[in-house]
């Protein structure tokens, strides 16, 4: 590949990912909003899902968020009784946040909803692709996680 084709290509995958994140954000603000959660909530919420109760600092890595930002956030769902922070028994100076039994089932709703959209996109594309598809996606992922963010 040509040094200028090269150039169309890196101009043309980053269009094409431009177009996905931006699409991905409206269509999935628009899906949450009906449950009265914002987009960082829910990832919020199904952080914790996968990773079980973690401190704020633990939670804030994971998102890749600041402190200041997950907290706010954290306040909100603890005041609308999705997440609590407990305690830890053996060391009371460490306090862990976990998803409560309302938050429970929200998060279950948020995956249901999460699966939903991804499947009806999936249902558009040719069943032979699916594959393709993912393992194209896998590869760019590793490769942008690889390189970072302007180095």
């Amino acid at each position: 590949m040509s040094r200028k084709n090269f150039e169309d290509f890196v101009d043309e995958i980053k269009e094409i990912i431009s177009e996905f994140i931006k699409l991905y954000n409206l269509l999935e603000r628009d899906e949450k909003a009906c449950y009265g959660v914002t987009v960082q909530q829910c990832c919020t919420l199904l952080a914790f899902e996968k990773k079980g109760r973690m401190t704020m600092n633990e939670l804030s890595a994971e998102l890749g968020l600041s402190s200041s930002t997950m907290t706010r956030n954290v306040d909100i769902l603890v005041r609308r009784g999705y997440l609590e922070r407990v305690r830890d028994d053996n060391d009371r100076r460490l306090v862990f946040v976990q998803l409560t039994e309302p938050g429970k089932e929200l998060t279950a709703k948020l995956q249901q909803c999460e699966c939903d959209f991804f499947a009806e996109a999936l249902r558009t594309i040719p069943e032979s692709e699916w594959e393709n598809v993912a393992s194209s996606l896998k590869l760019l992922l590793e490769a942008l996680k690889a390189k970072g963010c302007c180095q």
